[in-house]
């Protein structure tokens, strides 16, 4: 009976655990803490809640199945709504200034290592999130860029202090 009951308890945490890294999150704070609790990157989308179903489901333009799989397996997934107060105050926090826009935090949470602006292919999304998918800043780095620059790069690393 105890064995049963204890299997139970381990697939209730391993479904919790799998839907924690599947979904779309919405708050900062916690999707950091859920990155850190997988050891993942973060992705952070900007943009305003209208255009939320084309970037976090299938049936939008952004998600083909191949960079779909790669945001599962990889990272912890986030979706700004810059039209809210507290969306703009965190665009403003990472120096977004239009969107959509496109964050990528590495595994320890502190450093914003990518950020583009749309529009550019899945294949071009999916070499940026095999890039990135691995990345921990472990030290600092003389290229380092102050957190709030609007500085961004086509397709490379560019890091800020979270």
């Amino acid at each position: 009976m105890i064995t049963i009951v204890w299997s139970a308890v381990l697939v209730l945490l391993a479904r919790e655990n799998l839907t924690e890294t599947i979904a779309w999150h919405t708050d900062y704070g916690k999707s950091l803490k859920v990155a850190e609790r997988h050891d993942r990157p973060l992705f952070i989308v900007f943009d305003s809640g209208e255009t939320k179903s084309e970037h976090t489901s299938g049936t939008g333009s952004f998600l083909s199945d191949s960079v779909e799989k790669a945001l599962v397996a990889d990272y912890v997934r986030m979706f700004v709504d810059t039209d809210t107060d507290e969306g703009l105050l965190l665009a403003v926090k990472f120096g977004v200034v239009e969107f959509p826009r496109i964050v990528i935090i590495d595994r320890s949470g502190e450093w914003q290592v990518y950020t583009h602006s749309w529009i550019y292919t899945s294949e071009d999304i999916l070499s940026t999130l095999n890039r990135f998918r691995r990345t921990k800043i472990t030290r600092m780095s003389p290229t380092i860029i102050q957190a709030g620059s609007t500085t961004s790069s086509s397709f490379s690393a560019t890091l800020c202090k979270t």
